[in-house]
Parts: C-alpha cells; structure tokens; sequence
C-alpha cells in the first residue's frame, strides 16, 4: 500500500513539473469598440466616426514587417456574415 503512494506522489510530482508553453503569436490584435454602442454596422463605419480601433503589435523581432490580413465574422440569430478571404 506505501509503494501506491509513491508512485502517486511521483506522477504528481512530474505533472507539477512539466512547464506549460502557450503559442506566440507573431502579431498580437486587440479591438476596442468605442460607446455608445450601437446595433447597426453603419454607425461604426461611417466616415468621420472613429467607433472602431484596431491595435496591432509585432511581437517577433526577428521579423521588420510581417504582412497581416484582417477578417470580420459577425454571428446572431442563425446568421453569419464573414468577409471573403480575399478581401
């Protein structure tokens, strides 16, 4: 019966030790939407209107330019609108 709690203490142990990676992404995106909000599309793409702001940030220095294309999917309802992937 000790030899089990060994053997569970050393898988523990192990589990506790493996060091966790997340994936790095070159280019890191952060969207803001400014209030008030609205529910029509007009309204935050009409010219003058600064409803939407797009933050990029290169993360790989390595790399003086990285060429990024943007996409939009909007879902509701049973519905969904997406940009065309040669937009």
């Amino acid at each position: 019966m000790k030899h089990k709690h060994y053997i569970l203490l050393f898988i523990i142990s192990i589990l506790i030790s493996v060091k966790v990676n997340a994936q790095v992404y070159p280019v890191q995106i952060n969207i803001q939407l400014i209030p008030p909000y609205s529910l029509k599309l007009s309204d935050y793409v009409a010219p003058g209107t600064n409803r939407i702001a797009v933050n990029m940030l290169l993360t790989d220095l390595n790399e003086p330019e990285y060429y990024v294309r943007l996409g939009l999917t909007i879902e509701g309802n049973g519905i969904t609108i997406t940009t065309s992937p040669t937009f």
